[in-house]
This record gives C-alpha cells, sequence and structure tokens, in this order.
C-alpha cells in the first residue's frame, strides 16, 4: 500500500521476537512450530491452513463492468480513495489524524556516488546522461494501458492514487505473445502491440470478492514451466476481526489467462500475535517463484496503525497450487513470521519489505532454493548505507510433503544508497483542486521555487528480484546530494552454501542518474540477464515520462537514457492538495516481464488522453527485444 512506506522506518514493532538468536531450526513448544534464527535472524514458522474462495472463469464476466479501450481515460468516477487512508497506509481525500507524515529525515542524504564509502563500486556508474533521447526506433512497440479514470470507472472505490502495477507475459490461447496488467483495482490483457484481448475489468471479479472489499496491491505471474497464470492481491480486514484480513490468490486451471481460475486465501490478521496489535494485514504483498513453490512476503501491520510487527513470508508447493486449481486437495502453507535482522536488530523494529525472486522464462532456478534481498531503508534515512541483506528458503522441496524449509540470511557489502527525495516536475498547467485541500496554487506538496506539486518517491526499497543461472538482479532507488533520485542496480552471486547457510556477494554494481529524477526503478532481465532498467522519468524540464535504460549481462546498463512515451502534463490528482501527503502519490512500484524474446516494461505517466475531475494519471506499456 502506501503511507507504510515512510512510517516503516520510524514505527516499532508490538512485541518481543518470537525465537532465539543463534539457533538453525529448532522445535518449538507450539504444536506444528518452530523458531529460528542465525546470528541476528530470528523468526518463528508455522504451517497455516489455505482456503478455497471460489471459482471464476473470466471470459463469463468480461465486460460486466468493463471499459473499452477508446473508454481508458474517459470521464470515470468523481468519487475519490487514495490507496492511502481507510486505515494508516491510505490517503483518502478526507484524511485520517495521527498518520501524516513528517519530513524528518529528509535532509543530510549524501550523494551515493561520491559518499565516500569505504566500498569501491565494482563497475562504474552510468551517470551524467546530460541528454535524453526520444525513442523513434520500430523495434520499441508501446500504448498507453490503463489509466485511472478507467479504473475508477469499474465500479469498486471510484479513483485512486496511484496506480500499483503488476505486470506478466505469456502467450495467448493463439499462441502469439501476450501482456497481462493488473492496476489497483483493475486489470486488462492486450497483444504486444496494444490490441484489447480482455476490457479493463474491476479485480474484485477475478478474485471473487464484492465490489466493496478494500483489495490492494495486485501482482501476477506467469509460470512458463507449468503454463499457469498466477495473481495475488491482499484484502484488508475490519478493525474488529469480524471480517478477517486476507491474502487472495487466484491460479488458472489451464494456460488461458481468461479461462477458469481457482481462487484460494490466507488468513493475514495474525489473531494470536502475543505482541498485541492485531487483527492486522499484509501490506505491499510482494510475489516470487522457483521450481518448487510460490511465495508471498507481506509487512505486517495492524489495521489501525501504527503498530508494525516485522515481515510474514508465506510458502507454499507451486505444484501443490495447480493441482489444488485443478480440484486436488489443498497444499499446506508454511508462514513464517520474521521478527528481527541485522538491520532491525540495532533500532527494534521488525525487517522490512523483503523482496522474493522470480526466474525468467528459458532461466536456471536455484536449486531447492528460493533467495530474498531486502535493503536497510530504516537506516538509510539520513545519511544512506552499504549493507544489504540476502535471505533464502533451502530445501524447498519439502514444500511438496508439507514441510518446513529452513530460513537463513546473510549480510552483502554493496555500493552507497540513501533515502531519495520528492521529485521536481516540469512547470505547466494546473487544475486546481479545493475539495479536499487548497489550492494546489497554495498546496503544500508544491516546491517552493517552483510552484509545482511533487512527486513522492517513497523509500529506498529493493522493488523487483529476478534470479537466473546463479544471479540476482535488483534496483534500489536512492537519493543523490544533487536532490535528484536516481537508480542503484546490482548484480550478486548466490548460491546455498550448505549446513543450512546462503552465500552471497556482490559481484557487478553501479547507479543511473539523470540531470532529472528516475523513479521507480525495475530490472527486467532474460535468462541471458540482458533486458532494461524501467523507470519514471520527472525533473524541472520533462513532464512524468516513461523511460529506460538497456541492461547488458555483466556490464549491467549501457547507452542512452530513453524516452519511451513523453508525458504531456504535470501530475495534479488529489493527492497533491491532500493534507496529509507531502508531494503527489506515484507509482509504488514499476513492472516488468520477459517471454518470446521480448522484455515488457511498465509505468506510470501522465499521457495526453482525457482525465477525469480526480485524476490524470496513466500507464505506459512497452516491449522491446530482450537480446
Amino acid at each position: 500500500m502506501r503511507l507504510f512506506k515512510r512510517l516503516a522506518k520510524q514505527a516499532a514493532p508490538a512485541g518481543a521476537a518470537l525465537a532465539l538468536v543463534g539457533v538453525m531450526v529448532v522445535p518449538s513448544l507450539d504444536s506444528g512450530a518452530t523458531t529460528g534464527g542465525v546470528a541476528n535472524l530470528r523468526y518463528k514458522a508455522t504451517l497455516t491452513p489455505l482456503s478455497v474462495v471460489g471459482t471464476v472463469t473470466l471470459t463469463a464476466i468480461a465486460g460486466a463492468d468493463a471499459t473499452s479501450h477508446s473508454a481508458f481515460a474517459g470521464p470515470g468516477a468523481t468519487t475519490s480513495t487514495t490507496e492511502a487512508m481507510v486505515h494508516p497506509g491510505r490517503v483518502s481525500p478526507l484524511g485520517r489524524p495521527g498518520y501524516g507524515r513528517s519530513r524528518s529525515g529528509r535532509t543530510g542524504r549524501s550523494d551515493p556516488a561520491a559518499s565516500g564509502s569505504s566500498f569501491a563500486p565494482l563497475s562504474n556508474a552510468v551517470a551524467g546522461h546530460s541528454h535524453l533521447t526520444t525513442d523513434t526506433s520500430t523495434s520499441l512497440i508501446g500504448f498507453t494501458g490503463i489509466s485511472g479514470p478507467a479504473q475508477a470507472a469499474t465500479g469498486a472505490f471510484g479513483d485512486l492514487e496511484p496506480p500499483d502495477q503488476g505486470t506478466c507475459a505469456g502467450p495467448a490461447t493463439t499462441g502469439k505473445p501476450l501482456v497481462v496488467e493488473v492496476v489497483n483495482t483493475a486489470f486488462a490483457g492486450f497483444t504486444k502491440t496494444g490490441g484489447v484481448v480482455y476490457p479493463v475489468t474491476g479485480d474484485f471479479r477475478l478474485f471473487d470478492q464484492s465490489s466493496t472489499a478494500f483489495l490492494s496491491d495486485p501482482r501476477c505471474y506467469y509460470d512458463s514451466a507449468t503454463q499457469r497464470w498466477f495473481f495475488t492481491d491482499l484484502e484488508l480486514g475490519t478493525p474488529t476481526g469480524s471480517t478477517p484480513s486476507l491474502e487472495l490468490v487466484a491460479v488458472s486451471k489451464s494456460p488461458n489467462p481468461f479461462g477458469a481460475y481457482r481462487v484460494f486465501s490466507v488468513t493475514t490478521s495474525d489473531f494470536s500475535n502475543i505482541g498485541g496489535g492485531c487483527p492486522c494485514f499484509g501490506d505491499f504483498d510482494m510475489i516470487g517463484a522457483d521450481a518448487n513453490g510460490f511465495y508471498i512476503t507481506t509487512n505486517e501491520f495492524d489495521v489501525t496503525g501504527p503498530h508494525f510487527n516485522g515481515t510474514v513470508l508465506y510458502a507454499m508447493s507451486k505444484q501443490g497450487l495447480e493441482s489444488a486449481a485443478d480440484g486436488s486437495a489443498l497444499p499446506t502453507v508454511a508462514r513464517y513470521a520474521v521478527t528481527r535482522d541485522a538491520f532491525s536488530a540495532g533500532r527494534n523494529t521488525g525487517p522490512y519489505h523483503l523482496s522474493p525472486a522470480s526466474t525468467p522464462p528459458g532461466g536456471s532456478f536455484a536449486p531447492n532454493t528460493e533467495f530474498f534481498v531486502e535493503s536497510n531503508s530504516a537506516t538509510a534515512a539520513t545519511n544512506g548505507t552499504t549493507k544489504l541483506l540476502v535471505y533464502a528458503l533451502t530445501g524447498t522441496n519439502v514444500l511438496a510433503t508439507g514441510g518446513i524449509p529452513p530460513l537463513v540470511d546473510t549480510e552483502v557489502t554493496s555500493e552507497h544508497y540513501a533515502f531519495p527525495p520528492d521529485a521536481l516536475q516540469k512547470a505547466g498547467p494546473l487544475v486546481p483542486f479545493t475539495q479536499f485541500g487548497p489550492p494546489l496554487t497554495t498546496c503544500n506538496s508544491c516546491n517552493n521555487s517552483t510552484g509545482m506539486p511533487e512527486l513522492e518517491a517513497d523509500f529506498d526499497a529493493v522493488q523487483e528480484v529476478t534470479y537466473t543461472d546463479g544471479t540476482l538482479y535488483g534496483e534500489i532507488d536512492t537519493g543523490t546530494a544533487s536532490g535528484k533520485d536516481a537508480v542503484d542496480w546490482f548484480e550478486m552471486a548466490a548460491a546455498p552454501a550448505g549446513s543450512g547457510t546462503v552465500s552471497a556477494k556482490v559481484t557487478h554494481q553501479g547507479y543511473v542518474r539523470s540531470s532529472q529524477s528516475l523513479l521507480y526503478p525495475d530490472v527486467v532481465v532474460n535468462a541471458s540477464g540482458t533486458g532494461y532498467v524501467g523507470f519514471t522519468l520527472s525533473g524541472p524540464t520533462t513532464y512524468p515520462s516513461a523511460a529506460y535504460v538497456p541492461f547488458r549481462g555483466a556490464t549491467g546498463p549501457s547507452g542512452a537514457l530513453t524516452v519511451a512515451a513523453a508525458g504531456a502534463a504535470p501530475e495534479d490528482g488529489f493527492t497533491c492538495g491532500t493534507p496529509l501527503t507531502f508531494g503527489c502519490r506515484w507509482g509504488d512500484y514499476s513492472g516488468g516481464a520477459v517471454w518470446h524474446g521480448r522484455a515488457y516494461l511498465m509505468t506510470e505517466f501522465i499521457p495526453s488522453t482525457p482525465r477525469d475531475v480526480l485524476t490524470n494519471w496513466g500507464t505506459f506499456i512497452w516491449s522491446l527485444p530482450a537480446g
């Protein structure tokens, strides 16, 4: 979700850790539970049930509340909810006292490329980019995807800001490439040239929920090895717990992305949390997969805020999920409540934003291992840091028989990264928004010099991780001394090290910088480690735009920073005028996937198509040859 990305660096866990330091995995007094830890790592693992929600057939519901492609930027709804404030992680236009963010910790950031870090980068930064180019080649194929007005027209919550984007790509039933976009509460399917295969539809229908269900942070994944499609979403429960919080998982019953799905759920309310503060929910859920398992990580907050309990990781047999989708017995879910690690030990907060790895089509999975990467976003809030944590679940083959793989981690030294500032945008016409705050000309999110609202960059988290052939690829949105946001990219050699440990080391890394800010990067690579870094580009001379840099294996980013789709205006959605925000809510994350030799990228930008009253954002989807 939203506000928690800034709150997490200040929040304290509700209670003590549940396991001992220095033990690997030992029996617990709780039936069916294990507690464990390596060095500073503490967690408690239990088996938790998976429940069946229902079965849906997308071909039967297409168009029930869908919008056509021509209406992507139509009038939409005039009600508004930002994915921020029905609870502290969302900013509703009416707001809620007590959960606004301060600007503390937003000064004193150092330039990661000149930080004086004792660790020398292993490769040079791609820096400076004094000029930008616009891609006019025939190799780039792109189109406007789901927009704010189109999402608002699907019948769930009206306007939302910003877009959370899930991207997956695979074959259509015709065998031709297909890209699926899921944004906030809407999803749609397109050919690679933008032809509409499935119209924009409310994702509450995909997950067999009511249109009033509070859904957020959708993700999707096509597993080329088994030819199944996976979608996930979180559902927020009630403060009383009468309606539990859920993690929803929809698994296709065939390779057809718009055929039948069986929908499952895991309860995330954590009613038995001995530290108190629950019922809870799993914020900012992220997904990954290896040969054996499907994995979801969440940040556990209580429904009313502001208690933060650390990371909760869910691991389940991938083949078991697929068999269950076909009607077989349900697999069990291994649940890991991770309450402490090396980053949290010194600041009394739980681990935050553990990013699981996925493997592109044709890539090699790690043998019986799933990797996760965590940045130290809390201590990086002021002076930055040079450390990453690599987690691993080892022996994941035991998931097939209801086992609980041990969880281990190791600390890795990296180049310097720091908390990112909010981004400037080019001056342009604004639509004054007075319904829920002052006019934008006097808003508290506007830059004092330009009078333009700034775009929130959130924090320096590892957003997406890719694993193939022994290498982890990832990225961080980092601040610089120049006040611009930049991309910190890395490659790490990672492998199980025997005796239930993991080995990881940075092999290549660097920065992508520009005279403008680069927001919400995503390294999207194929099985050989080649592809692109996609992101939003915005700054004093640029409206929020979709852009990219080629990524070439061990050499990392190379070539020109290229605009895939130029923004047409400043962002001036309703969060820009909401008193509880200090910038326009933007992005949260970008998306990407690889299929049939092309890399598909997706990010937020401001299109030239018509807006509605409350939002003017859109998404741009583009693809390029991955090799």
